[in-house]
């Protein structure tokens, strides 16, 4: 992997998961019968995964190798 590409993958997970925490604290989410809030790791990771996902797929649609 080139490092632009892992440049590209490292701002996916760093706006992913900022986008994940934005999340949490925006929707009144509740996880099970507990009553209590979700955890924000869980928005956070799903967050940075699909940003890094994403940032991979709009890389290798720009520059095919």
């Amino acid at each position: 992997m080139k490092l632009a590409n892992e440049f590209w993958l490292i701002i996916g997970w760093i706006i992913g998961g900022m986008g994940g925490a934005l999340y949490h604290q925006l929707t009144p989410c509740i996880a099970g019968c507990s009553g209590g809030k979700m955890s924000m790791f869980i928005p956070v990771i799903i967050g940075a995964a699909v940003g890094g996902l994403l940032s991979q797929v709009l890389v290798s649609l720009r520059s095919p190798q």
